[in-house]
């Protein structure tokens, strides 16, 4: 995990409710910040490790990016064959977590093409020429629908995730019809 804010608690917990998750590492320039969410994966019952940005990347076999950085944090030569990158931060224009060379070496895997060049990781691979969006034909709905799948055990694939509201509108009136059918929640309307 590199970031360690508000999304990375829900991110760990969507990642370890579809991966078997033991060890998670970590990095946040807010030492603060780092050892809060050090102290909620424990109390997970996970492993935790803080060894330092590189050393995060290096060794990951998922890499979660949640930062607002501005500046490629994450170089090419630390990610080994076989990771997948889930690209969360950059979602305005500006933004920036990755080395372009890495996303342009990646399997790409978007939520949307035209925000993914416009505001997502993409954005400053696509401007230098490195992606075309011919490279940006995998979405997150062609990967729900079983027709994406690694090639290979070695191919490093890359979710860029700008958000699309729709998506996010979808998951919500899940959980809610959910809590209805459980009796769980508050019903807040305006009477």
């Amino acid at each position: 995990m590199i970031g360690t804010g508000v999304q990375a608690h829900y991110q760990l917990l969507a990642t370890c409710a579809v991966r078997p998750i033991a060890r998670v590492l970590a990095w946040d320039p807010n030492e603060a910040g780092l050892a809060a969410f050090g102290k909620a994966v424990k109390a997970r019952g996970l492993a935790f490790e803080a060894p330092g940005i590189e050393a995060v990347a290096r060794q990951a076999d998922i890499l979660i990016t949640v930062t607002p950085s501005r500046s490629a944090l994450v170089r090419r030569e630390w990610i080994r064959p076989g990771t997948h990158i889930n690209a969360m931060g950059a979602d305005t224009a500006g933004k920036q977590e990755l080395d372009p060379a890495l996303v342009a070496e990646a399997t790409m895997i978007v939520d949307d093409v035209e925000q993914a060049i416009s505001i997502g990781e993409c954005q400053h691979a696509y401007r230098l020429g490195l992606v075309s969006r011919d490279k940006l034909r995998w979405t997150l709905g062609a990967v729900v629908a079983g027709a994406f799948g690694r090639k290979s055990a070695s191919e490093i694939t890359l979710f860029d995730g700008t958000g699309i509201a729709l998506q996010d509108l979808a998951v919500a009136a899940l959980a809610w019809r959910r809590a209805v059918e459980r009796g769980q929640g508050q019903d807040c309307a305006p009477q």
